[in-house]
């Protein structure tokens, strides 16, 4: 969850008992908490993004009411894009129409009276690369990403190989993000595993190595 930053660079272990279950803190001492937090940080479990309980906050909701802006990292179609599953054109529609409207009005097109099942621009792969690159914006990498799997999708070498050259400018947008930055090596890695190579781990990339 990416709340370091917003929070003033809380360890896991603070926000733990910041923001941990009230009838459990009493049991909390050091070295001795749930430590759901450092798996937070970790990736291996999530959070509930929705309470289950009425009445009653999840601790996305909770961390977004301390830290506004925290809830969006949660729910990005990014992380869609970087997983691994297959996608089909109808997936990538979702994504595209789940963007902020600056990105999504480059992409979807309001389909013609004559023919409604086509919803997506005709402004080629490249146009619209080199416009959302002048975005920036979470929302427009996302897009790119999506038009490199849409090329894949589509069969066409041309728009994937153009998309993917875009791609790789992003990695050097996300580099300079305060939040992206931290998971920049495995970012690349996850879209280097789906594209390129299918044997690529993320602990292959060391930490302490130049990344470009």
């Amino acid at each position: 969850m990416a709340v370091s930053q917003e929070s003033g660079g809380m360890t896991a272990g603070q926000l733990e008992l910041l923001f941990g279950n009230e009838e459990d803190k009493h049991r909390y001492r050091p070295g001795s908490r749930p430590g759901l937090w450092g798996k937070y940080e970790k990736g291996t479990v999530s959070p509930r993004i929705k309470s289950i309980e009425k009445g009653k906050p999840s601790l996305v909701e909770r961390v977004e009411e301390k830290f506004p802006g925290t809830a969006k990292w949660m729910t990005m179609p990014f992380w869609d894009l970087l997983s691994d599953r297959p996608m089909s054109m109808d997936d990538l529609q979702r994504i595209y129409r789940s963007l902020s409207s600056d990105v999504r009005d480059l992409i979807v097109d309001d389909p013609s009276e004559e023919y409604l099942q086509f919803w997506h621009t005709q402004v080629s792969t490249e146009q619209l690369c080199r416009q959302l690159l002048d975005i920036g914006s979470i929302d427009a990498i996302s897009a790119i990403l999506a038009l490199v799997r849409e090329g894949v999708i589509k069969q066409s070498l041309s728009d994937f190989e153009c998309a993917y050259k875009y791609w790789n400018q992003c990695l050097e947008l996300m580099s300079e993000d305060p939040i992206l930055k931290m998971e920049i090596r495995t970012i690349y890695a996850l879209v280097y595993k789906q594209i390129e190579d299918d044997e690529a781990v993320v602990d292959d990339y060391d930490a302490e190595e130049n990344f470009w």
